[in-house]
């Protein structure tokens, strides 16, 4: 079955929304009432309104995640000890013991 219109198909067997020529749907919903004008006021808040990019959405569910900040830390001191191994090596790559 095809990507595009796999479920389409299924869903126009089952009643659901119409299936279009070329595969795509025609929804079966009526349009939503208009909304009320809005004052003026609420327009200027509605322009300081801050939407959250994905790298802040990203950050927020990861920060919920116990398990995955356990991973986190664990992968900072694995990446410090990587780092830092040559200032903390006993030893240098050339010592040998003779």
């Amino acid at each position: 079955m095809s990507r595009r219109g796999g479920s389409g198909a299924r869903r126009a067997r089952q009643g659901g929304a119409q299936a279009a020529p070329g595969g795509r749907q025609r929804a079966s919903v009526a349009p939503a009432p208009a909304a009320p004008a809005a004052p003026a006021a609420d327009t200027a808040d509605a322009k300081r309104e801050h939407t959250e990019s994905l790298l802040e959405v990203y950050w927020r569910r990861f920060k919920k995640h116990r398990l995955g900040r356990i991973g986190g830390a664990v992968l900072i001191v694995l990446y410090a000890l990587a780092l830092l191994a040559d200032p903390l090596a006993p030893a240098t790559m050339l010592w040998t013991d003779k």
